[in-house]
C-alpha cells in the first residue's frame, strides 16, 4: 500500500529532482495524483483518511510550485555566473583582464561548500539555515530582495558552495541546486 510520505517524499523532493520539465508538469503531476487518490477513496479500493490526506497534500504542492519556481529563477539570477561573463568575452584582451580580476578578487574570500539547507528565518535579504545532514547552522546568506520575499521557514535550498569575504558578516552564494518547497508532513 503507498503511504502518505511516500507521496509528500514524490512531489517535495523527487519530483523536482529527477524530471527536468516545464514548471506545469510539476503543477499538473500534483492535480493528478490528488485527482488519482480521490478516485481510489470514492472507489472504496484505498483509506479515506489517508486519501484525503494525499489529496490535501497534492494541493499543498499545486499551490507551492509556483512560489519555488520563482525563488529558483531569483536566485539564479542574482547569484554571480563568472564562467558565463567569461565565455561571452571569447578569446579577447578583455577576457584575459577580466580573468585577472576574478583571481586577484578569489584572493579575499573562504569558499565553504555546503549543501541541503532547511530555512530557519528569513531577515531583510538573507537567510538563516541548517544543514540537513549535520545540523550545523548556516548564515546569514545573501539571497536578494525577490528571492527573500518568496522565502518561507522550511523551504529546503541546495547550497551547493558559499563564499565569504574576510572582515564580512554574511556568505554569498557561490553555487546553487535546486530549492524544494518544506515538506508537507
Amino acid at each position: 500500500m503507498i503511504i502518505p510520505s511516500t507521496i509528500d517524499y514524490l512531489l517535495s523532493f523527487f519530483i523536482i529532482r529527477k524530471f527536468m520539465c516545464s514548471n506545469l508538469f510539476y503543477i499538473n503531476s500534483a492535480k493528478v495524483i490528488g485527482e488519482f487518490f480521490s478516485f481510489l477513496v470514492k472507489e472504496g479500493l484505498y483509506n479515506e483518511k489517508e486519501g484525503n490526506k494525499v489529496q490535501k497534500m497534492a494541493s499543498h504542492y499545486r499551490k507551492e510550485y509556483p512560489r519555488i519556481f520563482k525563488i529558483s529563477k531569483y536566485l539564479w539570477d542574482f547569484v554571480e555566473h563568472d564562467s558565463n561573463e567569461l565565455m561571452a568575452l571569447g578569446d579577447t584582451p578583455k577576457y584575459d583582464a577580466r580573468l585577472k580580476e576574478l583571481q586577484d578578487e578569489a584572493k579575499y574570500y573562504t569558499v565553504t561548500e555546503v549543501g541541503y539547507v532547511s530555512i530557519t528565518k528569513v531577515k531583510g535579504t538573507q537567510v538563516f539555515g541548517v544543514r540537513e545532514d549535520s545540523g550545523r547552522k548556516i548564515g546569514p546568506v545573501e539571497v536578494g530582495i525577490e528571492s527573500a520575499k518568496l522565502i518561507k521557514h522550511g523551504d529546503i535550498i541546495n547550497i551547493i558552495s558559499v563564499r565569504k569575504r574576510k572582515n564580512s558578516s554574511y556568505y554569498e552564494i557561490c553555487e546553487l541546486g535546486y530549492v524544494y518547497p518544506k515538506p508537507y508532513r
